[in-house]
């Protein structure tokens, strides 16, 4: 879905019992666990057909564009709401504060009033790209994702397991190895 305002996403996602994702997230899930700059990797994307950071396709149209995480189009495709407020200098702040580097939080407010993050459609396909934009505008290219928080304990071990089952990518789009 695209075009729609920040708290519509905000509110389709806390319906179904989920939320959208802290930009510590989303970028993890782009990134995966060795930190690239894009979900292929660290090189060059190789697509098989034109593709510019504005171009808007059916999932999964691009391949490459695959996480380690077996998530499409982080790179590309439609920009994505995330759950922080918009403050350009958040990443300097938060480095100065000498906190690791883990899940980190987001800035309290926004330093221009309603901007909230959105992620993806970077210049160069890097995932760190990140922008504000009011949350209450209706942006084309702008849509959402949503991520489901699990309880962490080991009686939930059969959930998570079936979790996964559902997760992972299946038929012509999964890719040995994830």
């Amino acid at each position: 879905v695209l075009g729609i305002p920040w708290g519509v996403a905000q509110v389709y996602a806390k319906t179904y019992g989920k939320e959208l994702p802290t930009e510590a997230e989303w970028e993890k899930a782009a990134r995966g666990p060795e930190g690239f700059r894009a979900p292929w990797g660290n090189g060059r994307a190789a697509w098989s057909e034109p593709r510019t950071h504005k171009t808007i396709t059916k999932i999964a149209s691009f391949p490459p564009d695959y996480s380690p995480y077996g998530i499409y189009d982080l790179a590309g495709n439609a920009r994505e709401w995330c759950a922080d407020w918009y403050a350009e200098s958040a990443h300097v702040e938060f480095q100065s504060s000498k906190q690791p580097l883990r899940n980190w939080s987001s800035p309290k407010k926004a330093t221009t009033t309603n901007y909230r993050l959105v992620k993806g459609a970077g210049p160069d396909w890097a995932v760190w790209k990140r922008v504000g934009q009011d949350m209450q505008e209706r942006l084309p290219d702008v849509g959402f994702r949503t991520v489901l928080r699990l309880p962490s304990s080991d009686t939930t071990k059969g959930r998570l397991d079936e979790v996964e089952k559902v997760a992972k990518p299946r038929g012509e789009l999964s890719r040995p190895g994830f």
